[in-house]
């Protein structure tokens, strides 16, 4: 397709489009895009008639197929686009097993103030980041950030009713930034919280894996650890699932 046919075409939404290059960008803003409706969520497509529910879910592909093909379809347009070779990249290598989102959700299913420094004043945004990897659990370094409090106390000069100045004691909290770092382990266990509970008890592992802070959400269970306990934990999950 090139550009004259792209602008004349009764398939996609001819010239709805602005194209501009600036420098080795390509911008494309779209109309359609403007109103496209990106929301996949099942609720969509809530209906007791399968054939309806059917018809929509297809519908709704489809829309969102043209909708994306059109919005790249002004770039593939362009010969020369075609003319280099597009860079390579070298695939990932992959040695966490689960993601960044998965860390921090199941660090806030453990609880914010489990974390918190001990001097925080103010709730603490957790942000996590990948340690290493053993079997099939991860290593994972949670830093909470928060702010303490110091109460201090400005003397203002102010005129009194009596015609004189006077040190007026103005109180404030200088509040200041700081963080706290904790080891929490993460392993999909592929239960859910109620077996996973009944088999800890069962297995007589329950007060080794409850011990400090936990959580079990969507079969993972992540846990706040020693590094040097990681092994040890590993141990007793295995145990756990495969009892």
């Amino acid at each position: 397709m090139n550009m004259t046919k792209l602008l004349r075409s009764k398939v996609g939404y001819g010239d709805d489009f602005n194209f501009t290059k600036r420098g080795k960008v390509n911008y494309i803003v779209s109309e359609h895009a403007q109103r496209w409706d990106m929301d996949a969520s099942p609720k969509k497509y809530h209906s007791y008639d399968v054939d309806l529910i059917k018809e929509n879910f297809i519908k709704f592909n489809q829309d969102y197929f043209k909708a994306v093909y059109f919005d790249f379809a002004p770039v593939l347009s362009v010969p020369s686009y075609h003319g280099e070779p597009s860079l390579t990249f070298e695939p990932l290598k992959k040695s966490y097993q689960y993601t960044n989102y998965e860390y921090e959700v199941m660090a806030n299913s453990i609880g914010r103030n489990k974390f918190a420094p001990p001097s925080a004043q103010t709730e603490s945004i957790l942000k996590t980041e990948y340690m290493s990897s053993q079997k099939e659990s991860d290593s994972v370094m949670v830093t909470a950030s928060a702010y303490s409090g110091v109460s201090r106390i400005d003397y203002v000069p102010r005129m009194g009713g009596d015609g004189r100045m006077h040190a007026v004691p103005v109180p404030w909290v200088e509040y200041l930034p700081v963080q706290q770092q904790t080891v929490m382990m993460v392993k999909e266990l592929g239960l859910d919280k109620n077996e996973f509970t009944s088999k800890a008890q069962k297995s007589g592992l329950n007060d080794k894996v409850f011990a400090s802070p936990s959580a079990y959400y969507h079969g993972l269970f992540a846990k706040i650890i020693d590094h040097s306990e990681l092994g040890d934990i590993n141990g007793a999950l295995d145990t756990i699932k495969n009892s």
